[in-house]
This record gives C-alpha cells, structure tokens and sequence, in this order.
C-alpha cells in the first residue's frame, strides 16, 4: 500500500491583491508573503465520475490534503512545478512591472470540502501571466 505522503510535493501559495493608488490610472498587484506546503497533485483533471454525470471541469488539476491545518482560499496563486523568487524578507522579488520574477503555474479556481471531510482537494487552473488569469 502506497503511503499518503509519498505523492507528496512541495506547492508555494501567495494570494494576489489588486488596488488602484490614489492619483493613478494603472492597477498595482499585491502579492502576500508566500507559504509552503506539501500536498499531493493529480497528473490532470476531470475524474471519469465527473464526466460520467455530464459535468465537464474547468480546471486542469486537483490539489489534496489530508489535513484541514492549511486550506487554500479561492484565488490564490500556486507556483508548483516553479519556485517563486524571494526576497530577503521572504517576499515574492517582482520585476520593473510589478511582475513577479518568476510566474506562478497555477491557481485555485475551487475548494471541495466540509467541516467533517479528512480530505481537502483544490481544483486549480493553469496561468498564463497575472494579468491573464481567468474569473474564478
């Protein structure tokens, strides 16, 4: 029998806030201080139960964690076959743009749990740039 941690990776999540300065035209993104964890990550999304039903997913795969000590907020950035670039204060190093320097893969378009549930799973999306990241 396969252990749960095995699977395990290590996945950076970072919530991303967006406001406009007072006396300005453009957006300024707002990154918080990104957190590590371990979780397990599915290959692909779209389990064979879901499209027996007829519901076709909007996301490409699923975070899941056997505990409820972290659970990702919808929203959030995911960096997971990446690792953010920190800062010395452990902040995410953005570019000229206000980019980060390195791009996060993913983010966290779903969270499927309940307070009595073992298992936290989180459906995540590809990211094709901050600025491109669909509506959840």
């Amino acid at each position: 029998m396969r252990s749960i941690r095995k699977d395990q990776q290590d996945i950076w999540f970072a919530e991303v806030t967006e406001s406009v300065p007072q006396n300005a035209i453009d957006t300024v993104f707002t990154y918080s201080k990104p957190e590590r964890h371990r979780f397990t990550i599915s290959n692909e999304g779209g389990i064979p139960l879901e499209m027996g039903m007829g519901i076709v997913p909007r996301y490409e795969r699923y975070i899941t964690s056997y505990s409820h000590e972290f659970v990702p907020v919808e929203g959030m950035l995911c960096w997971v076959d990446a690792t953010p670039e920190l800062t010395d204060e452990g902040y995410i190093k953005v570019d000229m743009d206000g980019n980060p320097t390195v791009e996060p893969d993913f983010y966290v378009r779903r969270i499927m749990t309940n307070k009595k549930a073992c298992v936290v799973r989180a459906a995540v999306v590809k990211v094709d740039g901050v600025k491109n990241r669909p509506s959840a």
